[in-house]
């Protein structure tokens, strides 16, 4: 592996993904006292697993074993050796997939020295947000993450990946995508994007065992629908008009396409749009404003944080800026009840002056070009200033708001 490793960085790489870490190695069978495994894993309580399920147990013997953090060592030895060697010393960068809900199992995968060298274990926390998350417990995995970390280390954030329900199926409500990007590129931190989570990209269905690729889903039988992980695995929809969204020429892909994707949900649609009305024009501006100072080297602190509402400012002097997330899944029917004015100016936002909208949910926007209700987010443009004792949302609905002074 590190002859491999050697040859890839040779060629220039910035880096590796190392897959699966945790089982690269076994406790030696006649070391092990109990060979089978047996004691039931607390870290899952959520996910109704039964006893075939490989997280209902724990596993001291076959995960997370010491020798795997010696090969980190090394690993990460030889990546600063060809960081020292390059032109501009660029640092290499080494992340690891490490699926554990167990944070002191987590940090130890993190090197000794984490401010010098570029190495650090994925943050699934997110990945694991249900139809029943809250602003609360978004609080707590944030906090979970930050708090965990080794002194010099640097958080990371990811939302989705090819193991899991895609963001806009998992939440209970397709419009958290927005929310989500938000989240994911705007807490202090390295964010990862799953492809297609800049455009909203749902799960493909899949209707029956005989469709199912995954092998994982193939494997348990009448359980394939709750086992496979095809559904986020189709492919990128790049346009409305040609074969297979444009990813094929093929008539029929490995996995059917995803819904929408010759309506709103491809790359072409989104960025012809000239308004900010789409998921992947909001996506564009949040990486634009992660140049900024509150978002390069700001400070971080929560703000008002209810079961409705999870909101965070991030500041650098006088940059100041307020994002916030409406955790409500379901509309009521009634628009005028799902209208909710925040107020981000008591308890622990503490925010003073008024706010300027720099980014929003496509969802806050009305459809077909109706007009936008009075006060409503969509209502202000990008000078108009926005009073912080009632900032308008709707159920998952997500904004990003410039603070200026009072």
């Amino acid at each position: 592996m590190d002859d491999a490793m050697r040859f890839w960085l040779d060629l220039g790489v910035d880096g590796f993904r190392i897959d699966a870490l945790p089982f690269l190695f076994e406790v030696p069978h006649d070391e092990m006292v109990d060979k089978n495994e047996t004691s039931p894993s607390p870290y899952w309580p959520e996910a109704n697993l039964n006893t075939n399920d490989y997280e209902y147990w724990l596993h001291p013997y076959t995960r997370n074993v010491d020798p795997i953090f010696e090969v980190i060592k090394n690993w990460t030895r030889i990546m600063d050796d060809y960081s020292s060697k390059s032109e501009k010393k660029e640092p290499k960068l080494l992340i690891l997939e490490v699926v554990d809900k167990n944070s002191s199992q987590l940090v130890k995968y993190y090197p000794e020295d984490p401010f010098g060298t570029g190495a650090m274990p994925f943050y699934m926390g997110l990945i694991f947000m249900t139809d029943q998350t809250d602003g609360f417990a978004v609080q707590k995995l944030v906090e979970e993450n930050l708090d965990m970390l080794p002194k010099g280390a640097w958080p990371n954030w990811v939302i989705g990946n090819h193991d899991q329900r895609r963001a806009t199926g998992r939440l209970g409500n397709k419009d958290f995508v927005d929310g989500l990007n938000i989240l994911n590129l705007l807490l202090p931190g390295i964010p990862t994007t799953y492809y297609g989570e800049e455009i909203g990209m749902r799960d493909t269905l899949i209707n029956s065992r005989e469709e199912v690729k995954d092998p994982q889903g193939c494997n348990f039988g009448d359980e394939w629908a709750k086992k496979t992980r095809d559904y986020c695995r189709s492919p990128m929809q790049w346009d409305s008009h040609n074969t297979s969204a444009g990813f094929s020429t093929n008539v029929t892909t490995w996995l059917p396409l995803a819904p929408d994707w010759n309506n709103t949900i491809n790359v072409e649609y989104q960025t012809s749009k000239s308004s900010n009305q789409t998921h992947y024009s909001v996506f564009k501006r949040l990486i634009q404003i992660r140049g900024t100072p509150a978002f390069q080297s700001g400070t971080f602190r929560h703000a008002l944080v209810t079961r409705d509402i999870y909101s965070f400012v991030r500041e650098s002097g006088e940059q100041s800026y307020l994002i916030a997330l409406d955790m409500r899944r379901n509309s009521s029917g009634d628009p005028s009840k799902d209208r909710v004015k925040y107020d981000f100016t008591g308890g622990a936002a503490k925010l003073t002056g008024k706010g300027r909208v720099v980014t929003a949910s496509v969802n806050l926007y009305p459809k077909g070009g109706a007009p936008a209700p009075e006060n409503s987010i969509a209502s202000y443009g990008t000078t108009e200033e926005i009073n912080l004792t009632s900032v308008e949302l709707i159920p998952a609905s997500a904004v990003v708001l410039r603070i200026t002074p009072a």
